[in-house]
This record gives structure tokens, sequence and C-alpha cells, in this order.
């Protein structure tokens, strides 16, 4: 799933939500079913791939990102795997892997000297 693809995603869900009346309504917090909650956490979890891709990844298969991920000093999808599983999240980030045409790295930087990366999707509009 592309940026836009996602980006859409994300404003369906918290749209649909917030018709159901859960989520920030009039500054309130109404808290939605486990179902909900679990599909906030799966795009959450694809947002996270997509850093992680962007930054770490160089061709490897998505068994190989979560194994790289498993022995760095801060594991970013342990909290995905307990919740969703092992093989849901490599499913997840061989999806995002099976979209991205390349990456473009070094692409930016900002007045900090911070350089960024960026990834250029196959279907990208």
């Amino acid at each position: 799933m592309n940026e836009i693809q996602f980006e859409c995603k994300k404003k369906e869900f918290y749209d649909e939500m917030k018709s159901h009346g859960f989520g920030w309504i009039n500054g309130k917090f109404v808290k939605p079913p486990k179902e909900y909650e679990i599909r906030s956490e799966e795009l959450n979890c694809i947002g996270m791939i997509n850093s992680i891709l962007a930054y770490q990844w160089f061709g490897e298969d998505a068994e190989s990102v979560l194994k790289s991920q498993e022995k760095s000093y801060k594991n970013y999808l342990e909290k995905y795997v307990r919740l969703f599983g092992r093989n849901k999240v490599i499913s997840l980030i061989q999806g995002q892997i099976d979209s991205i045409k390349n990456i473009n790295r070094g692409c930016g930087a900002d007045s900090e000297g911070l350089v960024y990366n960026s990834i250029v999707w196959k279907n990208e509009l």
C-alpha cells in the first residue's frame, strides 16, 4: 500500500470511528471497542514498517527485516508481534516491501543536518 492509499485508509478509519461515536468527540475521549483498537494498531504498525523500510531496508525479505529489528537496541515492531503474532507482522512487512519501487536515500536534509530518505512506491500517482 503506497503512501496515498495508507493516508486514505487512515482517514476512512478515523471517519468511521467518529461516525460511530468513538474517539475524541467534543473534547472527550470515547473509548472504541476492541475491534477498532486492533485496526488502529494495524495502521500504526504499517506506519512503523514504512519508517523502518525507508531507513533500514536494503532489499532483504520480510523475515530478515523482522529479525534485524529483534536484534536491534530498540525493537520497534516488538509490540506488534505481541499483539498480532509474528506471521501477521511478517505479512504486513512483505505487503509494504512488495509495494516499494525503490528508496531514495539522502534526498533531503533539515536545518540541523539530519538527512532524510523517502520511499518511491510502484503504483504512486
